[in-house]
């Protein structure tokens, strides 16, 4: 039986954004200490006995995501975009899939108990 394993890397960063058409509190800049969790599913590898690398992840994760993010005005870094929880997974898994399609899952924290995850199927 061919078995698809899923793994998770989990890292903190701290961010500035503000959301310009919120009618709420979310209009106005504030910051977030997000926890970002990035998953790829694949067979694993009989000579590596891994799906990918936690390193390799690692590395990927700080090109894309917490290189440019981290303590910094999201807003800024986006100026297109509404910098919503759900489009920062969305922008994340679609950056990550860039570099390697087993990616299949970005779910960003804002909070501990507020969370948007994009996945793929």
């Amino acid at each position: 039986m061919l078995m698809q394993m899923s793994i998770t890397k989990r890292f903190e960063m701290s961010c500035a954004h503000h959301i310009p058409n919120h009618p709420g509190k979310c209009k106005s800049p504030h910051g977030h200490n997000y926890v970002v969790e990035v998953t790829a599913t694949g067979s694993v590898d009989v000579e590596t006995g891994m799906v990918i690398d936690f390193y390799n992840m690692r590395q990927h994760i700080n090109a894309v995501i917490d290189a440019p993010c981290d303590h910094q005005d999201l807003n800024l870094v986006y100026p297109e975009m509404l910098t919503t929880a759900e489009n920062l997974a969305t922008t994340w898994l679609q950056a990550l899939r860039q570099r390697d399609v087993r990616y299949t899952a970005v779910k960003v924290w804002e909070t501990s108990t507020a969370s948007a995850t994009a996945s793929v199927r």
